[in-house]
C-alpha cells in the first residue's frame, strides 16, 4: 500500500474518532449497560473528556470578582486554546498522530531503499 493512503488511513481514523466520541460515550452509557453496571462506560467517559479541549475563562481572582468597574476587568480575554490545560488533547489529536505518520513514512521510505 502507498504512503500516502496508509498516512490518510491514519488521519481519517483520527477524524472519525474526534468527530464522534461523545456519542460513543453516550451509545456505551443508554445502551450497551442500560441496566447493568457502568464502570466500562466510566473509564469511555473519562478518557472522552480528558481529550476533549476545554476554554477556562472564569479563573480564580480574575472576573466579575475582581471588576474594578471598567469593561475590560470582567472578563480576560480568553485565546480559546491554553496548551496547559489541555495537553491531553494535544497529545492524543496532535502529537500521536503526527508520530504515526512520521513512522509510516520513514519505514516505507527505508523499504524503498532496501528494495
Amino acid at each position: 500500500m502507498k504512503t500516502k493512503y496508509k498516512i490518510l488511513i491514519v488521519i481519517s481514523g483520527y477524524a472519525t474518532f474526534f468527530f464522534t466520541k461523545m456519542e460513543i460515550g453516550r451509545f456505551c452509557w443508554n445502551y450497551l449497560y442500560a441496566n447493568q453496571p457502568r464502570e466500562p462506560c466510566m473509564v469511555l467517559m473519562q478518557f472522552i473528556s480528558e481529550i476533549t479541549p476545554s476554554i477556562v475563562v472564569n479563573r480564580e481572582g480574575e472576573g466579575i470578582g475582581s471588576w474594578s468597574g471598567t469593561a475590560e476587568g470582567m472578563e480576560p480575554i480568553s485565546g480559546g486554546f491554553a496548551v496547559e490545560e489541555n495537553i491531553a488533547f494535544l497529545l492524543f489529536f496532535i502529537v500521536i498522530p503526527f508520530l504515526i505518520i512520521l513512522v509510516i513514512h520513514y519505514r516505507d521510505k527505508c523499504t524503498k531503499l532496501t528494495s
